[in-house]
């Protein structure tokens, strides 16, 4: 099913079981350092030349 709202590509499921998900600090454009949480969710694999990539 697409939805037509982000210009990407993304995997299903791509962070694997429940249990597997982390937290981690990483840099975000123009934010600077900030905690993020990883859960099993849809992983992006690729975006077009017009989207702007923050993390």
């Amino acid at each position: 099913m697409q939805l037509g709202t982000m210009d990407i590509t993304a995997r299903r499921n791509a962070y694997g079981r429940q249990l597997g998900s982390f937290t981690t600090t990483a840099e975000m454009k123009g934010v600077g350092k900030i905690p993020m949480v990883f859960i099993r969710t849809p992983y992006i694999i690729g975006a077009s030349d017009n989207v702007k990539i923050l993390a």
